[in-house]
């Protein structure tokens, strides 16, 4: 049997997620509903992400979770282009980009690592497992969140 080369893998990756893009941009045009069914569709990856120990599960959930959470960027870039106006769409990127990470650098890192101190996860690596379940419940969070905004706005 003729092994795949990265480029074939890669490209049946891109189709699979342009798929699933095109799909879900079918079914509902609405912006925030992409992105609470996107963080819903996350939830069991995660878990299989932090719980599986087959490598190729791990690289599935993996690609997949990358997908998965990529998918609010295009629109989120969108409505920022609509808040800001066409002279400070670049400004308005530049500013949603850093408080992204600075929201998530400032919430994420120190949670997980207060929650493998508490777990003891230098003496155990493998309890660490437990503290990045932080990263399903926060696509839970996130669902919610933004399907109380969905509805919020279609009231509206």
């Amino acid at each position: 049997m003729p092994q795949k080369s990265t480029t074939d893998t890669y490209a049946w990756y891109a189709l699979g997620l342009l798929t699933i893009v095109s799909l879900l941009n079918y079914l509902d045009r609405r912006v925030l509903r992409l992105g609470w069914t996107a963080s819903l569709l996350a939830i069991p990856f995660w878990i299989m992400l932090l719980f599986s120990n087959n490598v190729p599960l791990l690289l599935i959930a993996n690609f997949i979770l990358l997908g998965l959470s990529l998918i609010w960027i295009a629109p989120a870039m969108a409505d920022v282009h609509e808040m800001t106006g066409p002279h400070l769409r670049g400004l308005g990127i530049g500013v949603f980009i850093c408080l992204v990470h600075i929201a998530a650098y400032a919430i994420g890192s120190p949670l997980i690592g207060k929650l493998n101190d508490l777990l003891g996860a230098a003496s155990n690596p493998g309890v660490m497992r437990y503290s990045f379940l932080v990263s399903p419940i926060s696509c839970i969070l996130a669902a919610f969140f933004l399907r109380r905004g969905s509805r919020v706005l279609s009231d509206t």
